[in-house]
């Protein structure tokens, strides 16, 4: 979209699509786990063979259970958020992208 002075300016979306593209490029989707009414979380095997969980909630900030402890959080716009200890998150209505830890004795199709 045109500015002010005829130069082009960037919107949100713009920077939701990317995020989502650089965080998922090359996964596959393994699949919804169970989470709390109103919000979503989907699990992806990304290509270098990690897993990903992307949440949200249509139903305001409400806390989530992953399958384990996120090593990263990304957000809508590709900013790195702060990590919360243990293996429950916080999702809003923004996606939120979950880098997991790597598993231990844990099948991946368990959640």
């Amino acid at each position: 979209t045109p500015d002010t002075e005829g130069g082009l300016r960037r919107r949100a979306s713009f920077a939701a699509m990317a995020t989502l593209l650089r965080q998922l490029a090359g996964s596959t989707f393994l699949g919804p786990l169970p989470a709390p009414e109103g919000a979503r979380l989907y699990r992806f095997e990304t290509a270098g063979g990690g897993e990903t969980v992307v949440g949200w909630s249509t139903a305001g900030t409400v806390a989530a259970r992953l399958p384990r402890p996120a090593v990263r959080v990304v957000g809508r716009s590709g900013d790195e958020l702060d990590l919360e200890t243990g293996d429950e998150a916080e999702v809003g209505p923004s996606p939120r992208y979950f880098e997991l830890g790597p598993a231990t004795g844990q099948s991946k199709s368990q959640g």
